[in-house]
């Protein structure tokens, strides 16, 4: 199953929080990727909606890289400024990053469904 977010508000984690009001902004109304989980026995046994009600208490992983690429489809200086910040930022030695964004500024989409990550409640898209 492909998880997806869509961004529905500006998110307020780190480092999308300290950008220029514009780039931070840049993110709402994007659909982005969530990092596929490694396999897990016990994952496995756990609903859809409990899995995205777990997620969503901490926030939405998404793999840095694809989320870079994406933004860069929509507003390429803000893809721009998050790619540098990395580069002076970032572990060079880390192979894969993600960025975080705060459950309340994103919902869940899986199969044209709608999660809304505070309440977990469903709603037809």
């Amino acid at each position: 199953m492909d998880e997806r977010i869509r961004v529905v508000s500006r998110p307020t984690t780190h480092p999308i929080r300290i950008a220029p009001l514009p780039f931070q902004d840049a993110w709402i109304g994007i659909e982005l990727p969530l990092r596929r989980l490694p396999k897990n026995p016990i994952w496995d046994l756990l609903t859809d909606e409990l899995r995205a009600y777990l997620a969503s208490k901490s926030g939405w992983n998404v793999p840095w890289a694809i989320a870079l690429e994406i933004l860069s489809q929509h507003n390429p200086q803000a893809a721009e400024w998050y790619r540098d910040w990395g580069k002076a930022n970032l572990p060079p030695w880390v192979a894969e990053h993600d960025l975080l964004f705060n459950k309340d500024a994103a919902e869940r989409l899986t199969s044209g469904l709608a999660v809304d990550s505070a309440s977990t409640a469903m709603t037809a898209r």
